[in-house]
C-alpha cells in the first residue's frame, strides 16, 4: 500500500495525479497554510515514509534501512523529493515505487 498524506488528508496512490497535487498545493497556500506531504509504503517488506514540504521534526525509525527500502531512499533523493514541493517530481517518483 501506498498512501499520500497532504495536511492530514490521506489519499491512496490511484486517487493522485500532478494536477491533483497542483490543486491541494495551490488550496492550502492561498488559505495562507503550510503544506506538508507525507508519503507512507508498506509492501513488500518495505515499511517507509518520507516527507517534503513544512512538516517539520521526524527521523528515522530507528533501524537501518533494508536494501530495498534503501532503493527508494536512493530514488527519492536522486529526483530531489525531500525538500521543497514539486508535484512533477512528486509524481515521478510515485510512479516509479508503485
Amino acid at each position: 500500500m501506498i498512501e499520500i498524506d497532504i495536511n492530514g488528508q490521506k489519499y491512496s496512490v490511484s486517487e493522485i495525479n500532478k494536477g491533483f497535487l497542483n490543486e491541494q498545493i495551490r488550496r492550502r497556500q492561498d488559505d495562507g497554510l503550510p503544506v506538508c506531504i507525507r508519503i507512507h509504503i508498506d509492501q513488500n517488506g518495505i515499511d517507509l515514509s518520507l516527507s517534503c514540504g513544512e512538516c517539520g521534526g521526524g527521523g528515522g525509525g530507528g533501524r537501518s534501512p533494508t536494501s530495498a527500502e534503501q532503493e527508494i531512499f536512493d530514488l527519492w533523493n536522486k529526483l530531489g523529493c525531500g525538500g521543497e514541493i514539486n508535484p512533477g517530481k512528486l509524481i515521478a517518483f510515485l510512479n516509479q515505487v508503485k
